[in-house]
This record gives C-alpha cells, sequence and structure tokens, in this order.
C-alpha cells in the first residue's frame, strides 16, 4: 500500500490528470474546520502535502512551526 493511501480518511488527496492534449497532474487536498473546508490543490505534491500539514498543526492548536519542520524531515527540505 502506497503512502498517499495511508492517510486519514477524512482528508484525502486526489491526484487527477487533465484530459487536455498535454496531461498535467493535479494534487488537491481539502483540510475541513468544523463546517469549513480548505482546498488545496497544485501540480507538486511535495508542496501541497505540506501545505495540508502546516494548516492541520495550525488548527489542531499547533502553533510552533519548528515541530511542524520535523514532520516535514529534519531540515524541513523541499
Amino acid at each position: 500500500m502506497d503512502e498517499l493511501a495511508l492517510w486519514s480518511k477524512r482528508n484525502t488527496l486526489v491526484h487527477s490528470q487533465s484530459v487536455g492534449e498535454e496531461p498535467l497532474g493535479e494534487y488537491r487536498y481539502t483540510v475541513t474546520r468544523g463546517a469549513d473546508a480548505l482546498r488545496i490543490t497544485g501540480a507538486n505534491l511535495h508542496l501541497v502535502r505540506t501545505a495540508k500539514l502546516v494548516l492541520d498543526e495550525f488548527f489542531n492548536g499547533e502553533r510552533n512551526l519548528n515541530n511542524i519542520a520535523a514532520l516535514l524531515g529534519a531540515d524541513g527540505a523541499w
């Protein structure tokens, strides 16, 4: 099972291909807070995933970005 399948059911990462002449990959994530939803979209999986992690941590009360960097890797590198 790949990494994407292991993520939370409430926040599902979706990858789609456009139907046009040149295929463009797009990753989408929805972060929910109560009845509101924020949709994150982009062609860069790492960027979309990082934005999702940062928003989840922020809305869960974590305001220390050093802890978020630890989730992304030791150096927080892209």
